[in-house]
């Protein structure tokens, strides 16, 4: 399920217009694909382009793309501090090198890798887990 970005209501998957205004986003994900693509791997460029501004199929994936980093910072920043602890625990150390691979992975590109295939199908669909949270209205 995806939402209108017109006016924010429901859209079943499948669905090409929104049942409550008539938008259709189909032409806004076709011409903005890159930027949209650009959000998740740097979400600043959209800002700084000012594209964000311009189409909401961006503005979406551009919000997505910035909660994306700042969660990957929190989580890093929590695991940083037991890891400084742990490292000089020989046996821990190398565990705790691989535990920390995997948890970025995880936490980092999984979802860049979902935003993305969300991206390329022309979708507006939150990322699993983070996606709810919103940075500027979208």
């Amino acid at each position: 399920m995806t939402f209108c970005v017109k006016c924010g209501g429901r859209i079943d998957d499948g669905v090409k217009f929104c049942g409550s205004c008539g938008f259709s986003s189909e032409n806004d994900a076709k011409t903005n694909k890159g930027m949209a693509i650009m959000a998740y791997l740097l979400f600043f460029i959209p800002l700084i382009t000012g594209d964000y501004k311009k189409s909401p199929f961006v503005r979406y994936h551009t919000n997505q793309g910035i909660v994306l980093f700042i969660a990957t910072w929190v989580v890093v920043i929590i695991i940083l501090i037991p890891a400084l602890i742990l490292a000089f625990v020989p046996a821990l150390g190398t565990l705790l090198d691989i535990a920390l691979w995997l948890v970025g992975f995880f936490v980092n590109v999984v979802p860049r890798i979902v935003g993305i295939l969300n991206v390329v199908k022309g979708e507006m669909k939150p990322l699993p887990i983070i996606g709810k949270y919103k940075i500027f209205k979208v």
